[in-house]
């Protein structure tokens, strides 16, 4: 039996970078997103609202989330700005966007901030993680009527499927500034809603009953930090 090595492009110039191929001719590179001889590894790519998005590192961000309009190439979200310690001891700040995935005029993938780890929901402008950050090992997006599906382990049930009930506009983000958990609830109707809260998604705890201000509730629960990790919902109040 004859062995033969299969071949494989090496990187030349300018490393590996986005490029683009009209349909004739030679394809061509787009942008020096790591500049020099560095590679930006693009991965990922989807299209929403008519722009491309993908992950890519240009060498100070770490891997992130970047668009490209047909004109111009963009940081669109560094979601892990913070550096820390790989592994292997190197530094780096990547969150690592995989798995894009369109619904509902959202752009939802699976990204660490260094801390959280999950699937996130950007709307064109701001990127938030859903639920808190479910925990780990979250793999597969796939969107099946109007639903988004995903896996993940929630560190309670094991790894599980689980799903995102698609609303265009109603969001919740949640955020860790301090020692306390801040819950926004973001293009809320004018009904008041009532924020829970849950660690084993048996029985939901009622912590706060607002009226949105401007389309939005916030919420700090400063307990949150005192128990076991939680995940939160905003529920239109009867």
């Amino acid at each position: 039996m004859a062995l033969h090595r299969q071949w494989q492009p090496e990187p030349r110039g300018s490393g590996y970078e986005l490029g683009r191929y009209t349909g004739s001719g030679s394809p061509s590179r787009v942008a020096d997103i790591f500049p020099g001889s560095g590679s930006a590894n693009p991965a990922g790519l989807a299209t929403y609202r008519g722009a491309l998005y993908f992950a890519a590192d240009d060498g100070i961000h770490g891997s992130e989330l970047w668009r490209y309009d047909g004109a111009d190439v963009a940081l669109a979200a560094d979601i892990n700005p913070n550096p820390y310690l790989n592994p292997y001891g190197d530094e780096t700040s990547h969150s690592s966007p995989s798995q894009l995935t369109v619904l509902n005029d959202r752009l939802y993938f699976i990204a660490t901030d260094g801390a959280r780890y999950g699937v996130w929901c950007y709307d064109g402008t701001n990127a938030v993680i859903l639920g808190g950050g479910l925990a780990n090992w979250t793999s597969e997006l796939i969107v099946f009527q109007d639903t988004l599906y995903f896996d993940a382990d929630d560190g309670i049930w094991g790894r599980e499927l689980w799903k995102v009930e698609a609303n265009p506009k109603l969001h919740l983000g949640i955020e860790r500034p301090t020692d306390s958990i801040r819950v926004q609830v973001n293009e809320a109707e004018t009904a008041p809603y009532v924020v829970e809260a849950t660690s084993d998604f048996r029985e939901w705890t009622p912590l706060v009953t607002n009226r949105p201000i401007d389309g939005r509730i916030l919420f700090s629960d400063p307990s949150a930090s005192n128990t076991a990790p939680r995940v939160y919902r905003a529920v239109k109040a009867e």
